[in-house]
């Protein structure tokens, strides 16, 4: 079993990107931990930010296949 892991900003786009890798079965299962909070410097401030983590749980043979759709997730 390996562990695959993103973040996203929204929580609607976390549980859409879940379904997309549930439903073709390039995951056993995907938790969703959220909203996070994560303080960070940003052009000389502090920020304070919330995010959803993913973990997608997969087996060695669906890692390539779930990677093109997380890597088609934008950065915030």
């Amino acid at each position: 079993m390996l562990i695959a892991r993103t973040t996203v900003a929204q929580r609607e786009e976390a549980g859409r990107i879940a379904t997309d890798a549930v439903d073709p079965n390039l995951t056993v299962c995907v938790p969703i931990d959220g909203p996070r909070v994560s303080q960070y410097h940003w052009h000389g401030r502090e920020e304070p930010t919330e995010a959803f983590r993913l973990q997608f749980r997969c087996l060695p043979g669906q890692l390539a296949q779930l990677m093109k759709p997380i890597h088609g997730v934008p950065r915030y």
